[in-house]
């Protein structure tokens, strides 16, 4: 479980949104938000309902349905944990270059209440990584 804490940890510094009032964060990488879920259900013991889900995509390659089905799925996240789904609209000159990039779009994991998860977390990156970051103390 330490180890688990410490990746968590050190995911959320580099890909998570740092703000004293949100705890979020947004990739595409699907191997990289499971194991972020991971770090939230074991270590926070964080339940589906505290969860929104956002995605961001376009529709190049799938569907909006078919790409929510599958941030759900691999999130292991029930339907009432999504919320609006933001379709970008693709510009007639970059169609060809991008088409097919991030095919899943990116998402965005949120967790709600997380004051005391956020402290907690920003205090054990300063530990872990042996400094003091004052905008992070509160």
């Amino acid at each position: 479980m330490e180890s688990l804490h410490i990746m968590g940890c050190m995911l959320y510094w580099s890909e998570g949104y740092k703000n004293r009032n949100t705890f979020k964060m947004t990739n595409s990488d699907k191997n990289m938000l499971c194991l972020f879920m991971r770090f939230l259900r074991e270590c926070y013991g964080i339940s589906n309902n505290e969860i929104s889900l956002y995605i961001q995509c376009y529709t190049d390659c799938f569907s909006v349905d078919y790409i929510e089905k599958y941030w759900l799925k691999e999130l292991n996240l029930p339907n009432s944990c999504l919320r609006k789904t933001q379709v970008d609209v693709l510009s007639k000159y970059s169609h060809k270059k991008r088409c097919g990039k991030l095919k899943y779009g990116t998402c965005s994991i949120v967790v709600h209440c997380s004051t005391e998860i956020l402290h907690n977390v920003f205090g054990a990156i300063q530990e872990y990584g042996n400094f003091i970051n004052k905008k992070w103390l509160f």
